[in-house]
């Protein structure tokens, strides 16, 4: 139903223009497979745009309804309260289920940080997470089912989650090749993997270790609810319960610091080729990757959003709940209480907007720009150790001329007479 509330939200956002053009259209369809099913039949149906209004606002009034009776007087007094700064806050309580669970976690958390301690600019997102005694403090890790991601933040429970499948795609993978099959079966159950987990640190560091670009994704993350107030707003339904566009883009730009620290230091990283194409393709135009970047989460996730957008559907909600008839002393209470947070919630958001306007045009593009003038031969050298290691002569080939070209480009004369001469003892 929240995932039906925004995309609502945002195909009235859409129809309140005077006139649709191609993109808004577009907009449209990718909205429909979580719209509800009239609406959806009506864009299929190629309604007018008046027509759809109706049929959304309908729907918009019984979803709302809904969210607005389904909040106590307690829990709408707890959602007006203050964020406090910096600190962990509040937690929905109980992060883990069982003993397994938490040893399992906390062996992840810990393994996690050790990676990342091992590379300078880990060491800056993990100092980033410092808590009161100046060390790294994770938030908890929890091992279920992603349906198709890896890991994930969540800021409800404000705790990493990691996919039970890849996990279990981990430890297969360091088994002998003839015990995979067994392994996998004994440990089909998620309890089966926890425990296996809690027993064993070795598989908790070969997690890290395979996915470390991903953890500080994900931690940047982490870090950003610490932060700033709006996640907590949105878990306490002040605001709209968005993946903002703008966070992606500082998690995914972090991320490519990390690799390009990790290559920077040691040209041998092992590097995944999906992370290694995504840290190319930035280098090359950060405008434009950016711009793909936006264009991706906001055509393919029905709750990704920037903020500019989610200000728009919070404008919208302030002005029906104070439009919202009250005719008891407790509606009038609870009415209140709502305006108080929203409110709140609607000014911090408009000054996240401002500065994360700030922090992308100060230190974070900084950073960039230096990772950038640097990032040819990073790679250049990645490609030409890479090399050194191939397990044939045609990958041999095909990695040398990826070095000599980032050589090329890089300006490097020293660097590109040594890939040549190895392309010559090569041939």
């Amino acid at each position: 139903m929240a995932t039906q509330r925004l995309s609502l939200e945002r195909l009235r956002l859409i129809l309140s223009k005077d006139e649709l053009g191609g993109s808004d259209t577009a907009a449209i369809q990718a909205l429909k497979g979580n719209l509800p099913e009239a609406v959806a039949k009506a864009v299929d149906a190629r309604k007018s745009a008046a027509d759809l209004r109706e049929l959304a606002d309908q729907d918009l009034a019984r979803i709302s309804s809904y969210f607005d009776a389904s909040r106590t007087l307690s829990e709408r007094r707890d959602a007006a309260q203050p964020v406090r700064a910096d600190g962990p806050g509040r937690r929905v309580p109980l992060p883990y289920f069982n003993e397994s669970e938490r040893l399992a976690g906390e062996s992840l958390s810990a393994t996690a940080a050790d990676r990342l301690a091992k590379d300078a600019f880990g060491r800056t997102v993990l100092a980033r997470l410092n808590g009161k005694d100046g060390k790294p403090a994770l938030p908890p890790v929890v091992i279920q089912d992603l349906d198709g991601g890896v890991a994930s933040y969540d800021y409800r429970r404000r705790a990493l989650v990691v996919d039970r499948t890849v996990m279990l795609m981990s430890v297969t993978e360091d088994a002998a090749p003839k015990d995979r099959a067994a392994l996998s079966k004994a440990l089909s159950s998620r309890q089966a993997l926890v425990d296996y987990i809690a027993r064993r640190p070795e598989a908790a560091a070969s997690f890290a270790a395979k996915n470390d670009a991903l953890l500080v994704h994900e931690l940047t993350h982490a870090w950003q609810d610490r932060r700033d107030p709006v996640m907590r707003e949105m878990a306490r339904g002040n605001l709209p319960q968005a993946m903002l566009i703008e966070y992606e883009i500082e998690a995914w730009t972090t991320k490519n610091l990390y690799i390009h620290s990790r290559l920077k230091h040691d040209p041998r990283s092992q590097v995944n080729i999906f992370e290694l194409e995504d840290y190319t393709n930035m280098n090359v135009s950060y405008s434009a990757w950016e711009s793909q970047m936006r264009t991706r989460y906001s055509s393919e996730m029905p709750d990704a959003m920037d903020i500019k957008t989610v200000a728009a559907i919070q404008a919208r909600r302030l002005a029906a709940a104070r439009a919202r008839a009250t005719s008891t002393t407790e509606e009038r209470t609870a009415k209140a209480l709502d305006l108080l947070g929203m409110t709140r919630a609607e000014r911090e958001l408009r000054e996240l907007s401002l500065a994360q306007k700030a922090r992308h045009e100060s230190p974070l593009t900084g950073m960039v720009a230096a990772m950038r003038a640097e990032s040819a031969a990073a790679l250049a050298e990645h490609y030409l150790s890479a090399a050194l290691h191939a397990p044939n002569p045609i990958e041999t080939s095909v990695l040398l001329r990826k070095a000599e070209d980032f050589a090329l480009e890089s300006g490097d004369k020293e660097l590109l007479a040594r890939v040549r001469a190895r392309k010559g003892r090569s041939r």
